[in-house]
């Protein structure tokens, strides 16, 4: 399990008593008291350094009155600077429950950041809400760019092909 902090939302997220004090209310309608956005809207993870990450671990809103306020679809897209980001669940749909957890694979991604979109939720959209979000994976190097060629080997290139080029004439 990869240890996580939520850095910056664009929804509001709302401690609805002690009893929910570990999950998370967010507020994207008219009815709510919070300020207000519409849906789709995302739900940024920061995993604090670069993983391969093999599955993202969802569990619903526990709402005590039913099914109301939990995600019906979102999508998964992931960030190694949390600038461009590649999309790499889309538009999935998530079942209603109270109890168990549900796994989507993300298939070894190389990633630091983790974007969660929730597209709708049941019921209301003027409150959505998540009991837990995990992710299974293991620390990863994050992927090297091709290195430039050194100076001296360019240096040696341009001689030879001087060279070559004088024995020519």
């Amino acid at each position: 399990e990869i240890s996580l902090g939520l850095v910056g939302s664009e929804m509001c997220i709302r401690d609805s008593s002690s009893t929910f004090s570990d999950m998370w209310l967010s507020t994207t309608g008219a009815a709510a008291v919070l300020p207000t956005a519409a849906l789709p809207n995302h739900l940024t993870f920061d995993l604090g350094t670069t993983y391969s990450v093999e599955d993202i671990y969802i569990w619903q809103y526990l709402y005590i009155d039913g099914l109301d306020r939990q995600v019906t679809n979102f999508s998964v897209s992931t960030s190694l600077d949390n600038l461009d980001y590649t999309t790499q669940i889309s538009n999935q749909a998530l079942a209603l429950n109270l109890n168990t957890g549900q796994s989507f694979d993300l298939g070894g991604t190389v990633t630091q950041y983790v974007r969660l979109t929730i597209n709708a939720a049941n019921g209301s959209n003027a409150w959505v809400g998540l009991s837990e979000v995990q992710f299974d994976g293991v620390a990863a190097a994050p992927p090297s760019s091709i290195p430039e060629p050194s100076s001296t080997v360019v240096t040696g290139l341009i001689a030879a092909l001087g060279m070559t080029l004088r024995r020519r004439k």
